[in-house]
């Protein structure tokens, strides 16, 4: 289906090295560009948000149909249209890097992938479940 979530947290380390995955299955990805500091699901969504380094974040993406939402810590960041044709059946999901040139200087603890679209609600309760272990109030 199209119905998706992906989650995970994040802890970069430089943001100076060009595209960095942090979630690749293949077919749509997740993609920031360290140079700007976008927050991008690839090919059409960019949300503009300031990563830094050393600090955690929970990034969370949910696709609805063709509408993605994109969330950092629990708030949505911004929503736009998903054009790309979605594959059906078994994908293999690479995290922090794909199988070419694109890798993540950083470390990553909780990865989530849902067949399903979380709501507002359920992103902000996994945050809040998981905040105090990132060192994060």
């Amino acid at each position: 289906g199209t119905n998706r979530t992906y989650e995970i947290w994040i802890c970069p380390e430089a943001l100076n090295i060009g595209w960095q995955t942090w979630i690749d299955d293949g077919n749509e990805r997740i993609l920031f560009g360290t140079n700007t500091n976008n927050i991008r699901v690839h090919p059409d969504v960019t949300i503009n948000y300031t990563l830094q380094t050393r600090r955690w974040y929970q990034l969370v993406y949910t696709l609805e149909g063709s509408i993605c939402r994109v969330y950092v810590n629990g708030v949505e960041q911004g929503t736009g249209t998903y054009s790309q044709s979605l594959r059906s059946g078994r994908q293999t999901i690479y995290i922090g890097g794909d199988t070419g040139s694109e890798n993540s200087d950083m470390f990553f603890s909780i990865t989530r992938v849902y067949k399903r679209t979380l709501t507002a609600a359920e992103v902000l309760r996994n945050y809040n479940a998981d905040k105090a272990d990132h060192g994060l109030t």
